[in-house]
């Protein structure tokens, strides 16, 4: 499918820095917008290019910034100068708005994720490795204020409050908030919540501040970082973004294109205006106080609103808002796999979204065992337990708000770990659990194929996470078995694809296809460059079953 470029209407002139004419946005993502008057605002993200804005957004054009790398961050610490982060340890700062950018040495090669700048000399940047960057001197020398154990993902400051969240490095490893009231110069770290990862922070006054997350997750503070609430949107996807003018008058939004606003009685959903056929993903929010408001995400879309509470006007929507779209669940190897899919699947006419779970599969209730440790709880979605949205109840909200035309499951390794059941130690060598399992797959697959979604079902690849019995290649082999007979039980909804052969073509645990390193070093799940290449094998048949669907 080829793609079109789409001109934003409308003139647009910089107040500084020399005139352009406007310009046609491309449909790379944009990761996130910073406004820091009320008509001008910037978005950068994939491939190093900015989007800016100087009239208010009836207008926008595009630059090239003086890198490449993919920016994740933006922050405006004064008028014209704003600062922009990304991978590699790339940092990239104008003077003019964005007309002209330089490097600047970071110091680190570390993937930098936000920055957020509480005076118009001090800034911070977080980093994927846990380190968290600070200049005082307006980014002529950054250095490592504080390393943690810890992905961090976000950070926000409002004058001397900061916090700083992180994602989860394991099933037993909350995420982790991390809060300054010294602008950054000391931390105190506290967990956030055993199972979700957070991905972005907001602070609005010196003691308040919301992160969101997986899940619908939202968590506030309003004495000073010590003590954080949950208040969960329930059966919503992931939240990636948060912006707030005081506690009243907040906006956030992530997967799905859908803005949730809270003006006092609690979060209630704020549907964007327009025809918003594709449910693109909003990564980031920013206002100019509560006058101007953009919000910026995937395949270049930007959507605008006259105050925080919204309605969201479209401004810009991409080619992607005519692709097919797929959706993508599971657990953690799918959530990992899927997360370098979107931009391979571009050129398959695909828009893709990826919902895997840590710690959740098919397989519900606990304890489980995995690696030779007992754990107690699993995420929620997998707990079994009544009152709490479990995976089916997720994965129909999914469907319905996406309207995917098909959705691929990848699962297998809760499935073939030991696990409490019936109140005894079970697995998938024992014909009642083998039952129990083929009947969650064919729930997978009548919850999935709703409105005439295509259910791919992916079979699972084996494991080595150090001769623990999930690492048995019969355990595997019974659970792929599994999904072979729902598909032929389900002809007309259900498509059967061969992982496990493509990736352990030799019937065992493959490490490496050709000079290619395919899998991580937990045994576990797929590398980068692991995902790249498999994505490169299973993207063109999900294209060909695409016009099947819807």
């Amino acid at each position: 499918m080829a793609i079109v470029m789409v001109l934003v209407s409308g003139a647009c002139s910089r107040a500084i820095g020399p005139t352009h004419s406007n310009k046609v946005i491309a449909p790379e993502s944009l990761y996130s917008v910073s406004c820091p008057t009320s008509h001008d605002c910037i978005a950068v993200g994939e491939a190093g290019k900015a989007v800016i804005t100087t009239n208010a957004g009836h207008g926008w054009l595009s630059e090239n910034t003086a890198t490449n790398e993919r920016l994740l961050g933006v922050a405006c610490p004064s008028l014209a100068r704003c600062i922009a982060v990304g991978n590699n340890g790339t940092i990239v700062e104008t003077d003019n708005l964005g007309a002209t950018w330089k490097l600047v040495k970071s110091g680190t090669t570390q993937g930098l994720t936000s920055i957020s700048c509480p005076t118009s000399t001090t800034c911070l940047v977080t980093a994927q490795l846990g380190s968290i960057l600070r200049t005082t001197d307006s980014g002529v020398s950054w250095a490592p204020e504080e390393t943690f154990q810890a992905e961090m993902t976000s950070v926000s400051c409002y004058k001397k409050l900061c916090a700083a969240v992180s994602l989860r490095d394991s099933l037993d490893s909350p995420a982790q908030v991390y809060v300054s009231n010294d602008s950054g110069t000391s931390w105190l770290g506290e967990s956030l919540s055993q199972d979700v990862n957070f991905y972005a922070v907001t602070c609005f006054s010196v003691r308040s501040c919301y992160a969101v997350g997986d899940q619908g997750n939202i968590q506030e503070t309003t004495n000073f970082g010590y003590i954080w609430h949950q208040n969960p949107l329930t059966q919503f996807g992931t939240l990636n973004s948060i912006y707030c003018v005081s506690p009243t008058s907040c906006v956030t939004a992530g997967q799905f294109g859908q803005f949730f606003k809270e003006s006092g009685h609690g979060w209630v959903l704020n549907a964007p205006g327009g025809n918003v056929k594709s449910h693109q993903t909003i990564q980031s929010i920013a206002c100019s106080g509560s006058k101007f408001c953009v919000a910026v995400g995937d395949q270049g879309t930007i959507e605008q609103a006259t105050h925080v509470g919204g309605p969201w006007k479209v401004v810009h929507l991409s080619p992607a808002s005519n692709f097919q779209r797929v959706l993508l669940v599971g657990d953690s190897v799918a959530q990992t796999f899927g997360a370098e899919l979107p931009p391979l699947a571009q050129p398959y006419g695909l828009y893709f979204v990826d919902e895997g779970i840590l710690g959740c599969g098919l397989a519900q209730g606990e304890p489980v065992q995995a690696a030779g440790i007992t754990y107690p709880a699993v995420a929620p979605p997998c707990n079994g337990q009544p009152g709490t949205a479990q995976w089916p109840t997720l994965w129909a909200s999914y469907i319905s708000q996406l309207k995917p035309s098909v959705a691929i499951v990848l699962a297998g390794f809760w499935e073939v770990t030991n696990r409490m059941f019936n109140g005894q130690w079970s697995n998938i060598t024992q014909p009642g659990y083998q039952a129990y399992i083929k009947g969650q797959i064919q729930e997978a697959v009548s919850v999935l194929a709703k409105g005439g979604t295509r259910v791919v079902l992916l079979t699972s690849p084996y494991f080595d996470t150090g001769n623990y019995p999930e690492d048995d290649p019969a355990r595997v082999d019974i659970y792929n078995s599994l999904l072979q007979e729902v598909a032929a039980e389900n002809p007309s909804s259900v498509t059967l694809i061969d992982l496990n052969r493509f990736v352990d073509p030799g019937g065992a645990y493959t490490s490496k296809i050709g000079t290619t390193t395919v899998r991580q070093a937990d045994g576990e799940h797929f590398s980068t460059a692991g995902s790249e290449l498999v994505g490169k094998w299973l993207l063109p048949q999900i294209a060909a079953l695409a016009g099947q669907g819807r």
